[in-house]
């Protein structure tokens, strides 16, 4: 199993996490683990650029509907940046684009819409 790297910063006070490796149900814990507590930080919006990741299955898509639901519950938006060829497939097959996250192509556009889009609507409890 391919242990997962992971950067985060703060850019223009949206969280930036950025991952790097093959995300899988051997991994997929530990994506969670880093992706809910960079979801506890304080700010607009999530930018998540898995733009280096290699593979992805399933269970790197149920990680990534998991944040969007807490996302959606502290009414912050999800934003996808620099997807890769292996997450864009899985994300096709599934039918998941713009269900678990809005998409852009940079950093840049990520933060602009971060901070023009309207927080979700949480949901129904």
């Amino acid at each position: 199993m391919q242990r997962l790297k992971f950067t985060t910063e703060n850019v223009r006070k949206s969280w930036v996490i950025r991952v790097r490796g093959s995300i899988s149900a051997g991994n997929a814990n530990e994506l969670r683990a880093q992706l809910l507590q960079a979801a506890e930080a304080p700010g607009p919006g999530l930018l998540l650029d898995l733009s280096k990741v290699k593979e992805m299955d399933s269970a790197g898509v149920a990680v990534l509907i998991e944040l969007h639901q807490r996302l959606v519950a502290q009414r912050r938006p999800l934003v996808l940046v620099g997807e890769s060829e292996a997450v864009n497939k899985i994300v096709g097959l599934l039918k998941a684009q713009n269900v678990i996250c809005d998409v852009c192509k940079s950093i840049s556009d990520g933060i602009r819409k971060t901070n023009t889009l309207r927080p979700p609507a949480a949901l129904p409890k």
